[in-house]
């Protein structure tokens, strides 16, 4: 039968099978039969032609320009090799390697065909082609009436044009169809497919589809697969489809199952994947990464590109790489439906052209809709990174419908002339969102921008969530334009730069998460800072933070002006940035609202410069805010906060005039516009926030009611009160007389001295005081603990007896210094132990008649701090006090009533104490220098106690005492001195009871209090216990 087929072409006849033909060989020996052999004549089949997969060790024969018009099937057949020229099937080899060009696999002859199914597994194609015309691995063509499909399966195509053939294309596999089709698959499963050509002009492709006359569907897909297409001078497709006419039913699919990988590069034009049709929509469901490069100068790559009516993209890769010097998209659809793209993939896009030209373009995603009907919409997971020196877009859409773009990623477009989003729209809605995880940066000329919106009617909004940030090199992080419709910015994120919208209703809201970085400072200088929210009636309603950005730049001070017509504050208005105090050059910035400012609550803080300023005519120098409208209140004042900014030693000096001018009204403003939020001090003085006597700005002034010029009352820092008082506290902690060891209730004949003593006694105290020139009251309370005992006790000759013993205590003390005129405290604590010794001389037996002398000696340690409302932070220091004593003192009896005996006892004490703490120097520059509380206390009074005679009772006594010291009691603050109010002078009672418990234990328990000048009070308690033995 071979035979017979043979001569019967070589004879011209021809042969039809009206049903089937299947084809099997037979072994023999040495050599192996033909399985069928036709050369010229065609054969029509008129049902099916099978190919048994024994066909697959057949070798030398094949099928020549047959025409059928019938069905191909070649089912499950691994097609180890195909044939040069005009072949549909060369079994034999297990790999087809020859210079003859590929030119079709599958039918290109002129016949209707129909289900034409190429359905192959471990496919091998690798060939080099020096065809005059065009080389395919895979051809399927062209008068398709019926679905078709290739279907390749752990498979490889290699084919390569060489640099002296002359052929128009290079293709891996291509599908055509001229008249009307149905249903075209091409589907590659763990397939590699590498395309390349040498040749001059060459365009190369990795997958065709072409529906030329019909308005066939057409599918791509790839299942772990890979396309690598390269040409050296002429352009390249990874994968390509075309559909040109009948647009009411056309629809192209591009899917990939899974993950693999695209890689085109060529010298003019470079295509990842590509769709150009009039049909009705395309859709791509894209797994693979691309790396798509165009190397020509002048040239252009898109990693993915759509001309259709409905687009709908979802790139699930994880790179999406294009590089060209001219034209490079990474994305890029045109239709005149509804566009749709969702990217999950990274994308980075370069123009390379080292010319700055408009000309040369790299956008990210650009989606065009030509039809007021057509909706973009575009979803992005995927960082977008856009790179060159002509137009840089990360996202770019031009509607004349509505456009919605969402952001969950980071998009760069920091170049010279970069745009991160550039939304358009004519009559249609523009919108765009950023979620928590977005961020977008535009360029840095003019004409850059993090996000440009620009509309002729239609409703504008940005919104950006918790989390996201945009900004600009430029520091425009937005513009925009609608000439009629509404423009709104919902920002609970973070905007770096400035905004410009133009339009009559623009409204933005810095939501309470919200922040504006006024200015991103990248370019190293200072500048103006220009918001223009608004073309008239432009509201901005501030609940979030508006800030400077961190400035770590000298020179000029940064102006921020708002052209809008009202701006409400509800948050926060921050002009100090993160500076630490103490540099001059950070005060001199500015606020300015051109327009109206709404106090709702709120907060402004600012630095200023609080010293004379005898260079500024006494004004001293702040930050300004400046309204040049009116200024009314909502809900509530404005609390403005001061950070005093440190220059020189000067800082914190007495205003002049109407003080230091921090908010600028050109209009009218409300009396509870403003407040302080905290209060100011600098230095030894504290400033109030008060309105001018001839206008209505607000001032900072260092007296009380603003009132200057000598006639008003100072305002001092409630600090200094602090400290004084602290100081006080440490030296009378530990104070004490002798009857405050010793209990001298009678056991009914006497209190006998020549027993040794053990004691212990518990103190607290509360008193108060004026200070610092009577603007300071000071509130203080204390708690000793102290206790001792006698080493050894002496009988002397005379008949008297010597005391000597140690003793120890522990103690702690606080204090509120409260300014009068302004409210604000300041607090003092004082925690301290000490150690001494004591001796004791009693002339008679009884210690409560006749003559005693009482000695001691003690040391003290103490840890101060000071902290406050007004302080930054808490100030720490140690001080000591040495106190030394000696008392005299003379019981007297009076008379006798009952049971009781009435003594009284005159008394002498003096005592001196030497104090010592090392200089200070706080955040607020208060200095202190020069302690000053060491003197000699003098105590005159007499003791009255009724004992009892027969028996133990419970023994009354009550002291009167006048009090002096001789220590000043000062420090000096910035070189000035200041008084404590302790009173030099007091008058001290005491009144108590005492009595034995038994012969050993017992307890005494007073009160008393103190009074003098500076409406000096202070009350105390006191409990003692003895035991004799």
């Amino acid at each position: 039968m071979p035979s017979c087929f043979y001569w019967m072409n070589k004879l011209g006849m021809s042969m039809k099978i009206n049903n089937s033909l299947q084809i099997t060989y037979k072994a023999s020996h040495h050599f192996v039969t033909f399985s069928l052999l036709l050369f010229i004549s065609p054969i029509i089949y008129a049902q099916q032609l099978f190919c048994n997969p024994s066909c697959n060790n057949t070798s030398g024969g094949y099928i020549s320009e047959t025409q059928r018009d019938g069905e191909l099937i070649l089912n499950d057949v691994s097609l180890n090799s195909i044939a040069p020229a005009g072949s549909v099937l060369h079994p034999g080899d297990s790999k087809y390697s020859s210079f003859a060009p590929i030119v079709i696999a599958l039918g290109v002859k002129e016949g209707n065909y129909k289900n034409l199914h190429l359905n192959a597994t471990g496919l091998t194609i690798d060939t080099t082609s020096t065809y005059a015309n065009h080389a395919r691995a895979i051809a399927v063509g062209s008068n398709l009436n019926d679905a078709t499909s290739v279907n390749l399966m752990d498979s490889s195509i290699t084919l390569k044009t060489t640099a002296n053939a002359s052929s128009k294309n290079t293709i891996g596999i291509l599908m055509e169809a001229d008249t009307t089709g149905q249903i075209y698959s091409i589907s590659l499963k763990n397939t590699d497919m590498h395309i390349s050509s040498e040749a001059n002009n060459n365009t190369v492709g990795g997958i065709w589809a072409y529906a030329n006359n019909g308005f066939a569907e057409t599918n791509v897909i790839l299942d772990n697969s890979n396309i690598t297409v390269e040409s050296a001078s002429g352009s390249a497709y990874g994968i390509r489809t075309e559909n040109k006419s009948n647009p009411s039913g056309s629809v192209i699919n591009i899917q990939d199952v899974s993950s693999g990988a695209i890689k085109v590069t060529a010298y003019s034009a470079a295509y990842g994947i590509s769709i150009d049709t009039i049909g009705k929509s395309t859709s791509i469901d894209n797994k693979s990464d691309m790396i798509v490069n165009a190397t020509g100068s002048n040239s252009s790559a898109y990693g993915i590109n759509t001309r259709t009516q409905e687009n709908t993209i979802n790139t699930h890769a994880q790179n999406i790489t294009v590089k060209a010097s001219s034209q490079a998209y990474g994305i890029n659809t045109l239709g005149t439906g509804n566009q749709t793209i969702t990217n999950t993939a990274n994308i980075s896009v370069e123009s390379s052209n080292p010319s700055v030209n408009s000309s040369n373009q790299a956008i990210g995603i650009f989606a065009q809709s030509t039809s007021n009907t057509g909706d973009i919409t575009i979803t992005t997971g995927g960082d977008i990174t856009v790179r060159g020196n002509g137009v840089t877009k990360g996202i770019s859409t031009s509607s004349q419908g509505n456009s919605t773009i969402n952001v969950s990623s980071q998009i760069d477009a920091g170049n010279i002339n970069g745009i991160g989003i550039a939304s358009t729209t004519t009559t249609g809605e523009n919108t765009i969102n950023l979620s928590s995880q977005a961020k977008v940066m535009g360029g840095n000329d003019a004409s850059s921008a993090g996000i440009f919106m620009k509309s002729t009617s239609g409703k504008q909004q940005i919104v950006l969530a918790q989390g996201s940030e945009l900004s600009s090199l430029n520091d425009m992080a937005i513009s925009g334009q609608n000439s009629t419709g509404n423009t709104t910015v919902d920002n609970n994120g973070r905007i770096i730069g400035r905004a410009n919208l133009s339009g009559n209703n623009v409204v933005f809201n810095n939501q309470t998460a919200g922040i504006l970085d006024l200015k991103n400072f990248s370019s190293g200088s200072k500048s103006d800072i220009i918001y223009t929210i608004g073309t008239s009636g432009g509201v901005i309603n501030n609940a979030g933070t508006i800030k400077f950005a961190n400035e770590n730049f000298d020179g000029t001070a940064t102006n921020a002006i708002f052209n809008v017509a009202t701006l409400t504050n509800s948050g926060i208005i921050d002009l100090t940035g993160k500076n630490p105090t103490g540099a001059n050059n950070l005060v001199g910035d500015t606020f300015t609202i051109n327009g109206n400012y709404v106090s709702d609550g709120g907060s402004i803080y600012i630095n200023t410069l609080l010293d004379d300023a005898s260079s500024n005519g006494g004004q001293g120098t702040s930050d300004l805010i400046i309204v040049n409208g009116n200024v009314t209140t909502s809900s509530g004042a404005t609390n403005l906060y001061i950070t005093p900014t440190a220059s020189t030693a000067n800082l914190g000096q007495l205003t002049t005039g109407n003080g230091i001018k921090v908010v600028e009204v050109q209009g009218t403003s409300s009396s509870d516009a403003f407040q302080l939020g905290r209060p100011v001090v600098a230095g030894a003085y504290e400033y109030t926030l008060g309105q001018g006597q001839s206008d209505d700005s607000w001032y900072l002034s260092s007296y009380y009611k603003g009132n200057a010029g000598g006639n008003g009352i100072i305002q001092y820092n409630p600090a200094i009160g602090a400290y004084l008082a602290n100081q006080t506290a440490a030296v009378q902690m530990f104070q004490q007389t002798l009857f405050d060891r010793l209990i001298s209730s009678s056991d009914g004949k006497n209190n006998d001295a020549s027993k040794s003593l053990f004691w212990m006694r518990t103190k607290m105290t509360h008193g108060s005081y004026d200070s610092v020139h009577g603007q300071l009251n000071n509130r203080n309370r204390s708690y000793s603990l102290q206790m001792g005992g006698d080493l050894n006790v002496w009988a002397l000759d005379n008949g008297g007896y010597f005391h000597l013993g140690m003793m120890a205590g522990y103690g702690d003390a606080k204090n509120t210094n409260k300014s009068d005129s302004t409210g604000t405290k300041t607090d003092g604590k004082v925690k301290g132990y000490t150690t001494g010794v004591y001796g004791t001389y009693f002339a008679n037996q009884d210690t409560n008649l006749g003559l005693y002398v009482d000695l001691w000696s003690q040391m003290g340690w103490y840890r101060n701090e000071i902290s406050g409302e007004a302080q930054q932070g808490t100030k720490k220091y140690n001080s000591t006090v040495w106190s030394n004593s000696v008392e005299l003192g003379y019981g007297i009896p009076l008379t006798e009533s009952g049971d009781y005996q009435w003594l009284a006892t005159p008394q002498a004490q003096f005592t001196y104490n030497h104090y010592d703490a090392d200089n200070q120097h706080d955040k607020n520059n208060l200095s202190i220098t020069n302690n000053n509380a060491s003197g000699l206390d003098t105590r005159l009074g007499v003791r009255f106690h009724a004992r009892g005679i027969q028996k133990d009772l419970i023994e009354p006594f009550l002291e009167v005492n006048w009090l002096d010291t001789t220590a000043k009691n000062e420090l000096d603050f910035n070189g000035k001195s200041y008084k404590d109010g302790f009173a030099k002078d007091r008058l001290e009672a005491k009144i108590g009871l005492q009595g034995n418990i038994n012969k050993q234990w017992s307890v005494s328990a007073q009160m008393g209090g103190q009074w003098g000048n500076n409406s000096f009070s202070n009350y105390q308690g006191q409990l003692n216990v003895n035991y004799k033995f």
